[in-house]
Order: structure tokens, then C-alpha cells, then sequence
């Protein structure tokens, strides 16, 4: 009985253990599937290859997650970012805490990667040279073969009919507008296609302004033309601002260009009538019209004091008659009328040692009366200098400082240049340290032409000896009266007027125009803006 008691205790005891573990079982699986709520969401549930998704858990518990993106790829993070490197359709799972009862799932279409493209400028502008890239998700380094189409109005080195095969070609695009790229990238055999729409903005560009007068009738205008870079073409408009017939500096100074016209007449005359102005406008609003001063009145009948050249500082507006002098006035006058009583010359010829009648050592005479030049303000160092060009029987660059303004015999410390030579234009590059200057006469060392040479006046060149238009006696060659340079576009410019007997066939250059060449010496004298009769010419060197 003993036995059999031990037995059945054993068996009994074995019973118990049983049921206790089985219940035990039971309500641990009961407490370890905890009542969440597994879901998530996806960024992008139709990406394209090598593009990242986003996977953002939007479970309510769990400690740990465990992703699987149908592609082999897992991940144990919260909040994932995969990347799939094929295309295809896959399943991504998220199971929680490692119980297959928390899981959910998506389905995502993942297509072919689709080529960037990428520009070198944010904003593209016509005729500015942009080079294009493409960025290609290529994970396993295979080659690329590309195929672009930038259209009808572009062009670069690299292109044929605006397409090119070429991995980053440099484009420029000859006008404004909407224009559309398309791109095939050739990888691993599967071509991949992309199109992109540029907006293509007007280029910001430099202006030449110049003056056209109908040298028949003296009627003339203003005109503009953009000085764009590269291949936009840009062409000459009416500014639809009347001049009279000799309108022959022009300067741009706080966004208006002054006009000095000096008239009806810049011949010798016996009784010849002022009748010249000085007005301005400004270069946004060609319709905001100052008139500056008023040279035609009863007061003062002498055509000599019209204003023949000028220039525009921040508090002073220089101009000088045809021989005399030069005077200065406030530059924020307006409506004035010109009377040598009124406004008397700030300097005259005889108040400069450079005066003839002073000279008593041999040196060079420029001489009263001697034909008035362009005249320049110029900054050294924070002191103003000023250069006055005189032609004709007396010649050269005067160049002095205000304090040098005297009746006195004693030649100012800067001294002249070119005085060899009867200047009747000149223009200073700052950037390049030279001057650019018109000889109107042959009575020095060289023919009448353009040339530059050194601010020392050294190192003369000759640019362009085309025989030209001159009015009034062999004293009085007006020759180009209007040169400006653009440092930073690489050129000068100039009006040219053909005489007479111009011969295009013989020589292409003798045509009325507005005429340019590379300062840097690299080509020829070209035609720039054809037919045209110009006398004064300028840059706005503000890009608009």
C-alpha cells in the first residue's frame, strides 16, 4: 500500500505541477500580447529608385520594431529612412515587440530612378553662359552615355542644333523665355528620361547710349542698345528724346544721361546764334526730362558759348564753350538760362601756366583760344584732377587741380601729355590705366585716327585711321567727338561719321556707325550699330 500510495502521491503531485505549468502557460501568453495598435505611413509609396522614403511609426506602444522592406533591406529603428536601389513592387512589414500578432504592412511600387538636372546659376539669363550636370542615382558605378536637347535658341562649342552628347555642356540661350531641356541618360542599357522648363530672364546687361542726328534736316535722338554678353542680340531703340543737331557729349551720372548739346552750329561764324542746351533723363523713365540750362536767349546771341563738352560729378555739372573756358554749376540746377554774366568760367585758358602767353622756356604751348576737348574729373587718392583736351592750333591733354586755377605763368605740377597731338575726344579706363583718344588734326606726330596710349601719355597705338566726316575749317575737325569704354565687357566704343566720298567697297569701315573694338587687342575694328550719324556716345554701366 505504501508503494502504491507513494505512486499515486507522485502521480498526483506529477498531475498538479502539469496543470499548474499549463495554467502558468496559458496566462503568460494572455499578458505577453499587449493590446496595441501597430500602423505606420510612408512619405512616398510610389518613389523612385534611389530616392530616400520615410517610414514613420504611428503605433501606439512597443519597445522594440522590426522592419523588413521586401527587398531584404531591415531596419530596427523607430522612424526609418530606406532607400531602394531597384525598381520594383515590394511589401514593407513592421512587427512590434517581436510578436508576429503586432505587425502591419504596405505595399510600394518603386519606379525607375529619374535623372536631376542641375544648373551652375540659380538664375539663368540670355546670352550668359550656364553648364548644366545631371545627377543619376548609379549605386553600382555603371557607365552613363547622356543625350540633351536645350532647343532652337541655344547654343555652346559643345552643341549641334541645341543638342549634345557631351556629360556637362556649357549653354547660352540667345532669347528670354520658357524654354524646355530634355535629357536621356543611357544606364546599364536602360534608358532613363527627364525634362526640365528653364524660365530664361532678359540678360542684365550694360547700355550704350548714343545719339542719331539726320545731318541733312539736324533733327536727331536718342538711342539705346543693351550691351549683352555672348551670343543675345540685342538691337538699337528709339529713346524717342528729341536733340538738336550737335549733341556732342553725352555722361551718365546717378542714373540719367546729361546732354550737352552744343546746337545748330559748330562751325565758324561771324554771327552764328546760341541756341544750345544741357538736359537730362532718366535711364528708367526716358519721359523724366530736366532741362538743365537754356543757352538761347536774347541776352546771349554768340553760338561759341554754347556747351560743346561736359562732364557730371556728385555736386557739380562742368561744361565748356567752344574755345574759352569751362564752367561749373550746382548739379542739382534746373530750368536755367545761360548768360556769361550769370554764370563766368570757373576756368579760362589764361589762367593756366599752360597758356602760351606765359611760356618764356621753349616748353609746350596749348595756347587761348586753342578748340576745347572733352573734359574729365578724375579721382586720385581722394583729390579731384582735371583733364581738358585742346585741339586744333594749340593741342594735348591739360591736366591740372583747382588750386592750380590762376593767372600765373607756372605750369601745374601734373603737367600735360600728348602734346604733340590736337585731342579732340578722349576717354579714361580706369581699370586699365590708358586713355583713348581721337586725333582730329595732322599737325603732329600722328595721322588722324583713334588710339590709346599709357595714362602718361606713353606707349601710343593706333586702333583705327578710317578717314572721316569733318565739319568746319581744318582748324575745326569735329573727327569723333563721343568715345566710352566698358572695362569689364572688354571694349571701347565710338561714333564714326564717313566723309563725303566714304567708299564701303573699298574700305567696309567708312560707314556711318557706331564703331568697337577688343581692348584687348584680339580683333578688328568692327561695325557695331550700322547707318547711324553719331556725335556724343555713353555707357550706363549699371546691368539692368
Amino acid at each position: 500500500m505504501k508503494s502504491v500510495y507513494t505512486l499515486l502521491n507522485k502521480a498526483t503531485i506529477v498531475c498538479l505541477v502539469l496543470g499548474l505549468a499549463l495554467f502558468s502557460a496559458c496566462k503568460d501568453d494572455a499578458e505577453s500580447v499587449p493590446d496595441y495598435r501597430v500602423a505606420f505611413s510612408v512619405s512616398n509609396e510610389n518613389p523612385q529608385a534611389g530616392e530616400e522614403v520615410t517610414f514613420t511609426n504611428a503605433s501606439t506602444g512597443g519597445d522594440s520594431f522590426e522592419w523588413t522592406f521586401g527587398d531584404g533591406g531591415t531596419s530596427g529603428d523607430k522612424n526609418p529612412v530606406y532607400t531602394y536601389e531597384e525598381s520594383g513592387a515590394y511589401t514593407v512589414t513592421l512587427m512590434v515587440d517581436g510578436f508576429e500578432e503586432l505587425s502591419a504592412t504596405k505595399d510600394i511600387t518603386v519606379g525607375d530612378p529619374v535623372p536631376v538636372i542641375m544648373m551652375s546659376v540659380e538664375t539663368i539669363e540670355a546670352g550668359a553662359e550656364v553648364v548644366f550636370t545631371a545627377e543619376v542615382y548609379n549605386p553600382d558605378g555603371e557607365e552613363l552615355t547622356y543625350a540633351w536637347d536645350f532647343g532652337a535658341t541655344a547654343t555652346g562649342a559643345d552643341l549641334v542644333d541645341g543638342m549634345t552628347t557631351v556629360a556637362a555642356p556649357a549653354v547660352a540661350f540667345t532669347e528670354a523665355g520658357a524654354v524646355e531641356v530634355m535629357l536621356t541618360v543611357t544606364l546599364a542599357g536602360e534608358e532613363l528620361s527627364t525634362s526640365a522648363t528653364l524660365d530664361v530672364k532678359a540678360q542684365l546687361a550694360k547700355t550704350l547710349i548714343f545719339t542719331v542726328v539726320d545731318y541733312e534736316s539736324g533733327d536727331g535722338s536718342l538711342y539705346w542698345k543693351k550691351l549683352y554678353t555672348g551670343d543675345a542680340v540685342s538691337v538699337a531703340e528709339d529713346m524717342n528724346v528729341p536733340t538738336a543737331a550737335h549733341p556732342l557729349t553725352l555722361r551718365i551720372h546717378d542714373n540719367r544721361v546729361y546732354v550737352f548739346d552744343a546746337g545748330s552750329n559748330i562751325s565758324y561764324s561771324a554771327a552764328a546764334d546760341a541756341d544750345g542746351a544741357i538736359y537730362s533723363i532718366d535711364l528708367d523713365d526716358p519721359n523724366d526730362y530736366i532741362s538743365v540750362m537754356d543757352f538761347a536767349n536774347e541776352g546771349q546771341t554768340n553760338y561759341t558759348t554754347d556747351p560743346f563738352v561736359g562732364y557730371v560729378t556728385d555736386s557739380k555739372i562742368y561744361f565748356g564753350d567752344r574755345s574759352n573756358g569751362i564752367t561749373a554749376i550746382d548739379v542739382s540746377t534746373a530750368n536755367a538760362t545761360y548768360t556769361t554774366a550769370d554764370y563766368p568760367y570757373w576756368v579760362g585758358n589764361n589762367q593756366l601756366g599752360y597758356y602760351s602767353a606765359w611760356r618764356a622756356d621753349g616748353g609746350p604751348t596749348y595756347g587761348y583760344g586753342a578748340q576745347n576737348g572733352s573734359f574729365y574729373v578724375r579721382d586720385n587718392g581722394g583729390s579731384e584732377e582735371f583733364w581738358w583736351a585742346k585741339n586744333s592750333n594749340h593741342k594735348g591733354l591739360w591736366r591740372f587741380e583747382e588750386g592750380d586755377i590762376a593767372n600765373t605763368a607756372e605750369v601745374p605740377a601734373l603737367g600735360g601729355i600728348l602734346t604733340g597731338e590736337a585731342v579732340r575726344a578722349f576717354e579714361v579706363d580706369e581699370t586699365n590705366q590708358k586713355v583713348y583718344f581721337s586725333i582730329n588734326k595732322v599737325n603732329g606726330t600722328n595721322e588722324m585716327g583713334l588710339y590709346r596710349a599709357d595714362l602718361d601719355g606713353t606707349n601710343i597705338e593706333l586702333i583705327d585711321d578710317t578717314r572721316w566726316h569733318s565739319e568746319g575749317g581744318d582748324a575745326e575737325r569735329t573727327g569723333i567727338t563721343g568715345i566710352a569704354v566698358d572695362a569689364e565687357g572688354g571694349y571701347v566704343y565710338w561714333g564714326y561719321r564717313a566723309p563725303a566720298d566714304a567708299d564701303p567697297e573699298t574700305n567696309p569701315l567708312e560707314v556711318n556707325s557706331v564703331k568697337r573694338w577688343k581692348i584687348d587687342g584680339s580683333g578688328d575694328v568692327e561695325i557695331y550699330v550700322a547707318d547711324v550719324w553719331v556725335y556724343g556716345l555713353a555707357i550706363d554701366q549699371a546691368k539692368k
